[in-house]
């Protein structure tokens, strides 16, 4: 059972504070792309997980399957079973397997991370509806001690607030979210600007119109950042994805795009229903989650490393890089990098053995447990 409103309501509040997730889990839902595939590969057997991952060379594998359960971004010393299967991301089932049957298992320990003090997030939420509240509680649940939202919507309520969990949120009554209400706002304090649509799901409406409401104000967001040159990055849902690739830019602002999304879920766990614990995994605030973080904490910049010590690093700090994002094609729709496909920088399941060079600014897309 897929409940669409909760799905969505993780992935806005996880987009809310990693600009880039919604491509990601594009690139695995979609078909035309990269997959989640199951399968029982005996040769692993009593291997312990951290050394099974290097034994795949166009594949990622995330985790493994046990009675029942689903471990993602297990404890790297995990021993694997007979009986147990192995998760991965690869282009189809037929590429799932054994590529790299003598691999050279990096004992060296890399680790670069550097711990920085979270400091407290500041969040604009233009527009509300029934689900408003679960997107902002979810987002508590992952923002630091001290977070901010201010929530303007159009009516005629009180001013009011509330606190869920680590966020405070401020709820503000405006006759109309129009051009001159946009220019009041003080944007340079916001790392997140959010738009909601705008509807009652208790009441027929037309999503159309409401995707025509927010479209306007993302237009007019958009034209207000670069007159002053503001750094917000914009979240938005829009229903149709039509209407996405009307409005869809260089600036590559985060789309929620509600029929894609959950139309390609539903598609992906009717062909294997053991698909929806891996996603009610990734989308469970405590549990292993898809984070984009910078490269530099795991490798060094400028030099060449292959994705096999990337992930050698990653797993020194209890994770598993799963690909990366590289800022200098962040704004170019498709590239072909390293013999695969680049979406706006993005890169899932790369092929390990191909040597990368990251620059400041580049990323790695991580499964973490925070």
């Amino acid at each position: 059972i897929i409940e669409s409103h909760n799905f969505l309501s993780r992935l806005e509040a996880q987009t809310c504070r990693q600009h880039g997730l919604p491509l990601i889990y594009e690139e695995i839902l979609n078909f035309a792309g990269d997959e989640i595939y199951f399968k029982n590969i005996d040769n692993l057997y009593d291997k312990p997980f951290s050394e099974t991952i290097n034994y795949f060379n166009k594949s990622t594998l995330i985790g493994f399957y046990r009675n029942d359960n689903v471990f993602l971004n297990p404890n790297p010393n995990t021993i694997m079973l007979k009986d147990d299967e192995i998760i991965g991301i690869s282009e189809d089932n037929s590429t799932f397997k054994l590529d790299n049957p003598n691999p050279k298992i990096l004992l060296k320990k890399y680790s670069f991370f550097k711990a920085k003090k979270a400091n407290e997030e500041k969040f604009l939420f233009l527009g509300k509806n029934n689900f408003t509240d679960n997107v902002l509680s979810l987002l508590g649940k992952y923002t630091p001690k001290g977070s901010i939202c201010d929530n303007f919507f159009e009516g005629n309520e009180k001013n009011y607030s509330k606190k869920f969990t680590n966020l405070k949120v401020n709820y503000k009554c405006v006759e109309i979210l129009d051009r001159k209400t946009l220019e009041s706002f003080d944007f340079k304090i916001y790392d997140f600007v959010v738009v909601q649509s705008t509807y009652n799901v208790n009441e027929e409406f037309d999503e159309d119109l409401v995707d025509d409401k927010s479209i306007t104000i993302i237009l007019n967001l958009r034209d207000i950042k670069s007159l002053n040159n503001f750094s917000f990055k914009i979240v938005s849902e829009l229903f149709d994805s039509n209407n996405h690739d009307l409005i869809q830019n260089s600036q590559i602002d985060d789309f929620i795009l509600s029929e894609k999304f959950i139309s390609s879920t539903i598609a992906q766990v009717s062909e294997n229903k053991k698909l929806s614990k891996v996603f009610k995994e990734i989308f469970r605030p405590k549990g292993s989650e898809i984070y984009i973080k910078s490269a530099e904490n795991y490798v060094k910049l400028k030099k060449e490393v292959d994705f096999f010590e990337i992930n050698s690093s990653a797993q020194a700090n209890n994770e598993i890089a799963v690909g990366y994002k590289l800022k200098r094609f962040s704004e170019q729709p498709t590239t072909i990098f390293n013999g695969k496909e680049l979406m706006y920088g993005i890169i899932i399941n790369p092929i390990k053995s191909k040597l990368i060079t990251f620059e400041e600014g580049d990323q790695l897309i991580v499964l973490s447990n925070d």
